[in-house]
């Protein structure tokens, strides 16, 4: 995914995390859960589900660090805007 926009628009930048964070939600993928694999049956399980469980896995744990980066971009933005206020005001 690409975010549009001069890296000194702070509005810009905002407006565009808030719209990834609603479309990610909106799509059934929420931050901060935890992934929990079906119970097992009783049966012996064949490779081709344990292969497809790991890949399931993979790719929940891969949208659940997208929403990490997310959230430390957003920090960070907050810091350097933060920090331009400071240095216009000082």
């Amino acid at each position: 995914m690409f975010l549009a926009g001069s890296a000194s628009d702070f509005r810009a930048q905002k407006t565009q995390y808030g719209q990834l964070r609603k479309t990610l939600t909106d799509l059934g993928i929420n931050e901060g859960l935890k992934y929990v694999a079906a119970k097992r049956p009783r049966n012996r399980i064949s490779p081709e589900i344990l292969a497809a469980r790991a890949k399931q896995q993979k790719e929940f744990e891969a949208w659940q660090e997208l929403w990490r980066t997310l959230r430390t971009a957003e920090k960070s933005l907050n810091v350097e805007y933060e920090i331009a206020q400071m240095k216009d005001y000082y």
